[in-house]
């Protein structure tokens, strides 16, 4: 099972260790990979959602990964100036007229000829869709990521007391479990996805989303 204390040894991902500041090295490839893995994923979803077919949407999220290969090096991370997903979330809007002009084929429910009004600005509405999409991906893929390092009865008291908003009084009665373990269990992997989350997205908040 993981330990609380990992990540004092390095074991663990920190804000500092953020992939984001990792693929501004052009030789860290590994860490690269690590986020064409993470974010490929939301892209392509994010464009068939809205109707673009799969070989274009294959193809704008290729665009999109190449245009944050080449422009990553100059993102300075910063709070209060920007998140990296609302610039990740503009690259990806601006791409799909963009790719609807350069291909000149119709893309379902962006063919009426409006793609250059869009590009003008994002509606706030589209921006809270992305920023949901987003961090129900990035929360996911954190969990996806973690799972591993902990036994099944502290995944249990995770999913128990975190997913299903159980009170851990009631979770330790079913397990059979000091309360104070569960509170433990409970800690140490919050603690753990936390660190995954801030090393995925550096800015990414936490929150029990399913």
């Amino acid at each position: 099972m993981g330990s609380a204390d990992n990540d004092r040894s390095g074991g663990w991902p920190s804000t500092r260790d953020s992939i984001l500041i990792r693929v501004r090295e052009p030789r860290d490839q590994e860490s690269w990979k690590v986020f064409v893995d993470v974010y490929t994923p939301l892209i392509y979803k994010y464009c068939v959602r809205r109707g673009v077919q799969d070989s274009d949407a294959q193809d704008i999220t290729q665009d999109v990964l190449a245009g944050v290969c080449r422009s990553i090096r100059d993102f300075e991370y910063d709070p209060i100036r920007g998140r990296f997903r609302s610039w990740l979330g503009t690259v990806t809007f601006h791409a799909l007229p963009k790719h609807q002009r350069k291909s000149q084929r119709a893309v379902r429910g962006m063919g009426d000829g409006k793609g250059d009004a869009i590009m003008d600005a994002i509606p706030s509405a589209v921006e809270s869709e992305w920023t949901e999409e987003f961090n129900a991906h990035l929360y996911r893929m954190a969990v996806e990521r973690v799972r591993p390092e902990f036994d099944e009865e502290t995944w249990q008291v995770f999913e128990l007391v975190w997913v299903g908003d159980r009170h851990p009084r009631d979770v330790a009665q079913d397990l059979g479990r000091d309360r104070r373990w569960v509170y433990q269990a409970k800690y140490k992997m919050m603690r753990r996805l936390r660190a995954e989350l801030e090393f995925l997205a550096a800015d990414m908040p936490l929150s029990n989303r399913k």
